[in-house]
């Protein structure tokens, strides 16, 4: 039988005429961004919860903020510009009650931006690896150490971590060279090891997206019979790509 479906306005911080949801909890509370002010101006990140939609804030000094994912716990992250005119954003946590804190870089004031967090507070997400953005890697945080980089598959030079499941393990997306084509969706184990997850049957290209606790994978890939055009699929562990 077709499920009936309530669509919920989450409405906008301020004066603002556009919001974005990004994530959602077990709670069924949502993070996103939403526009400030009327026309033009700066983005901040919320949570909303049927209590309200908090303004998470931004840095101090900057301007713009963005959420991409929160926890069970109430845990958010994602990116913000470090000043009101600056051009580098660097990844965000701001815990349930706690302050708007700076996940640092890989190469100092390149820039980062965090993407997952699990129940346990391990964040993942990519970062620069110059400050002229050449190139960026996936990295991984456990709590209090730093940025970790978890590096590409064989001869890629860019990688970006996705999501993180409560096992530890993530998934993603790497570079096979250095000029930007292919990419390969992968995951990195819960010892740290990158693995190729593949493409459809024929493909060049696939990405992970997104994977449960069952770290049954979705993301997407071409194959031999799409013309380059990508299709939605996913990977049951490190088992073939399935086309959806």
């Amino acid at each position: 039988m077709p499920q009936n479906y309530t669509i919920t306005d989450l409405g906008t911080l301020a004066a603002g005429t556009q919001s974005q949801a990004m994530a959602i909890n077990d709670c069924g509370h949502v993070a996103g961004w939403s526009k400030i002010v009327a026309v033009g101006g700066n983005d901040h990140a919320f949570l909303w919860t049927p209590a309200a939609l908090r303004d998470v804030g931004t840095f101090p000094g900057g301007s713009s903020s963005y959420a991409n994912a929160l926890n069970c716990c109430g845990s958010i992250v994602g990116n913000a510009y470090v000043g009101a005119t600056g051009s580098v954003q660097d990844a965000f946590l701001v815990s349930a009650g706690g302050p708007f804190r700076d996940l640092g870089n890989l190469v100092p004031g390149a820039g980062s931006a965090a993407t997952g967090v699990n129940a346990a507070g391990v964040i993942v997400g990519s970062a620069n690896m110059d400050t002229h953005g050449g190139s960026f890697h996936a990295f991984s945080r456990i709590a209090p150490g730093p940025l970790q980089d978890l590096g590409t598959l064989p001869g890629g030079n860019s990688s970006l971590a996705a999501a993180v499941n409560n096992l530890n393990i993530i998934a993603g997306y790497s570079w096979l060279n250095s000029s930007g084509n292919p990419q390969h969706a992968c995951i990195w184990d819960a010892q740290g090891t990158i693995h190729d997850l593949g493409t459809l049957p024929g493909g060049t290209t696939s990405h992970a997206t997104a994977l449960n606790d069952l770290t049954t994978i979705v993301g997407d890939s071409d194959s031999g019979t799409s013309s380059g055009n990508p299709h939605a699929c996913l990977w049951h562990g490190m088992n073939v790509a399935v086309d959806l």
